[in-house]
């Protein structure tokens, strides 16, 4: 692995601090980052292997940390193929939040560029043997350069409402079919202030939103 880190672009230590970084304040960073990277533009296996298990405890709503990180690893059975030393080295005082995003544009950076070179090899390759049309061989590397490019495109943002409206549309659909059931309250048949949707309530804690929603139901 040491020699094939000296051929091919990497940023490891950053590839560490991002990983560290995804694990501080209760995982904050963690949207932005996986807006940028994708477990395969890690260059270390051991990292990818990390990347997706804090994917996975940030997902089920765990707070990502040293401790439910080695846990996740040792549930499944991962934890020596990674080493406690690398998993605990995450704990470092240096890692934070606050270049992360730049860090995680580098490191897609460089995974960009072996996906480059990987290419070129392949193209290269089969233009020297020369065994297919060379039609074949120009829609290869056109094809394979066009994918490389798209890799390298930053993602179009999800924000939150586009979440809600991925999230619950069916469900919009289906309740629209009871949109003129009867409430048992004539004021709020009769003016009907409410249409079949998603309706967010916000305010600050205690002031009565449980409350008001439970009156409501």
């Amino acid at each position: 692995m040491e020699k094939k880190s000296q051929n091919l672009p990497n940023v490891i230590e950053m590839e560490k601090a991002v990983l560290g970084a995804m694990i501080l304040k209760d995982g904050l960073i963690i949207p932005k980052v996986t807006s940028i990277l994708q477990e395969e533009d890690f260059y270390r296996p051991e990292h990818r292997l990390i990347f997706r298990r804090i994917l996975g405890i940030f997902d089920r709503g765990i707070t990502p940390n040293i401790l439910s990180l080695i846990e996740e690893l040792r549930q499944n059975n991962e934890i020596e193929k990674i080493g406690i030393p690398l998993v605990t080295s995450l704990a470092d005082a240096n890692y934070t939040t606050a270049f992360a995003e730049i860090h995680s544009k580098k490191i897609k950076e460089k995974s960009i560029l072996r996906r480059l070179i990987e290419v070129s090899e392949q193209i290269s390759y089969e233009a020297s043997t020369d065994l297919k049309p060379l039609n074949e061989i120009l829609e290869l590397a056109e094809s394979k350069l066009s994918e490389v490019k798209t890799k390298s495109e930053t993602p179009k943002s999800f924000g939150f409402s586009d979440f809600f409206s991925n999230v619950f549309e069916n469900d919009i659909e289906n309740m629209k079919k009871y949109s003129n059931r009867s409430t048992g309250f004539s004021n709020i048949d009769k003016v009907q202030i409410f249409s079949p949707g998603l309706y967010v309530l916000g305010g600050l804690p205690a002031l009565g939103k449980t409350t008001f929603a439970w009156q409501m139901l």
